[in-house]
């Protein structure tokens, strides 16, 4: 129960996200960076699947239950979908900035330890013509959150 209080206190939703945006500009700031564009993105929502584990299988679990990369007919897939009363939203907000290496990824590691369910969906590592060590960094991160379906 507290492991999945702690889950649910990290989960980001839409309305938060001009908040983070904030937060990411102060924390490229303490490293160092200069954080050129931090822009909200189109997010996504998809039915939340649960995985079966081995201990499952090992109890003989119905084969018929979807394993993650199974292709399924649609029609069984309907099924699943109606019955799953969970998707998950994911919002991504989408990053440029400059920086040297350890700047960067001081940068990075701070937006990874704050308390918001995320993770770095995208990243590239350019190095900034005519610049001493500077780097050009695009990055994008995704930030997710477990629904019931109304």
């Amino acid at each position: 129960q507290q492991e999945l209080t702690e889950v649910k206190d990290r989960m980001v939703s839409a309305d938060q996200l001009p908040a983070i945006q904030s937060q990411l500009i102060e924390l490229a700031r303490s490293s160092g960076c200069q954080l050129r564009k931090a822009v909200v993105q189109a997010g996504s929502s998809e039915t939340w699947e649960m995985e079966r584990g081995a201990e499952q299988e090992a109890e003989g679990v119905d084969p018929s239950i979807p394993v993650p990369g199974q292709t399924l007919p649609t029609s069984m897939l309907n099924r699943f979908a109606d019955d799953n009363p969970y998707s998950l939203t994911t919002q991504q907000i989408g990053l440029t900035f400059n920086g040297t290496l350890k700047q960067s990824f001081d940068f990075l590691d701070q937006a990874r330890q704050a308390p918001w369910l995320m993770t770095i969906a995208q990243i590239k590592l350019t190095r900034q013509a005519d610049s001493d060590g500077q780097l050009v960094v695009e990055a994008s991160l995704a930030f997710h959150r477990l629904e019931r379906k109304e």
